[in-house]
């Protein structure tokens, strides 16, 4: 089983001072949009725990992309 702490008081009080990350697809960048840092961590593990269903590549820091199948998201810190 995952655990992933979404949101909590003291992840609510570090959000601001951390960098807010983005959540996009490739071919419709105008609609990427802000999410919460538990979320996008809740993302990633859930994402990894399947690799025959997604692919994760690492662009850099705070820099991934995600495919499956033919779909590509992006995910990454502004």
């Amino acid at each position: 089983m995952i655990k992933t702490i979404i949101s909590s008081a003291k992840q609510d009080a570090i959000e601001p001072f951390k960098p807010a990350f983005m959540f996009g697809f490739i071919d419709e960048p105008q609609y990427a949009v802000t999410d919460r840092r538990g979320r996008i961590a809740h993302l990633l593990k859930c994402y990894r725990k399947q690799p025959n269903m997604y692919q994760i590549k690492r662009n850099g820091l705070h820099d991934y992309e995600v495919q499956y199948g033919s779909v590509v998201a992006r995910i990454w810190a502004q």
